[in-house]
């Protein structure tokens, strides 16, 4: 049976990041790893593999298609994850985060699956759409690495946007008073 065994809200530049732990998620995210890597075997050497064919910020290795939504692939345990851990995530984070009603407040969630392997990475980016609310990351299994290797780096968007406005118009000092040297940090 899976538990959350563990739950906490964190403050990042202050955008709240939600971390949750579970237990008995082992044979979830083996069931899992195996349709992503069935996947891989199938789209991977072929113009479908975004990480290869410049859709995306992936760096070696296989992601899904950018016209798949890998949450609503017809599999029971991709199905279990987005019904029973993906979506009362949303749920409860836009309740504790935006005190919004869940039941009350539509969304859509876009998801896909990536497949890295040793080299292969994820480049700094960010979701400015303006239809990106949230963004979460499910890991199916975390590498027992050193750092910087297999760990999520948040990058502050604020300064990330300045120092694009800066480059954009070469008069950064006008702009944002006091950050003419700003540059984008990495915790």
């Amino acid at each position: 049976m899976i538990k959350l065994s563990k739950e906490s809200l964190e403050s990042h530049f202050p955008t709240m990041v939600m971390v949750r732990d579970y237990e008995g998620i082992d044979d979830l995210n083996r069931n899992i790893e195996k349709t992503i890597k069935a996947l891989s075997m199938e789209l991977g050497q072929t113009h479908q593999n975004a990480a290869t064919n410049g859709d995306s910020t992936t760096k070696g290795g296989f992601q899904t298609p950018a016209d798949m939504v890998f949450l609503d692939m017809k599999d029971e345990s991709v199905s279990y994850l987005k019904n029973h851990i993906i979506l009362p995530t949303i749920e409860e984070y836009l309740l504790k985060v935006f005190n919004v009603d869940p039941l009350y407040t539509p969304f859509k969630v876009k998801s896909w699956a990536n497949r890295l392997g040793e080299g292969d990475w994820q480049s700094p980016h960010m979701h400015p759409k303006e239809y990106t609310l949230i963004s979460g990351i499910y890991y199916v299994e975390i590498p027992e690495t050193i750092a910087p290797a297999g760990h999520l780096e948040f990058i502050n968007p604020a300064l990330a946007i300045i120092e694009s406005i800066c480059f954009l118009v070469k008069r950064c000092s006008s702009l944002v008073p006091n950050l003419s040297n700003a540059s984008v940090l990495i915790v």
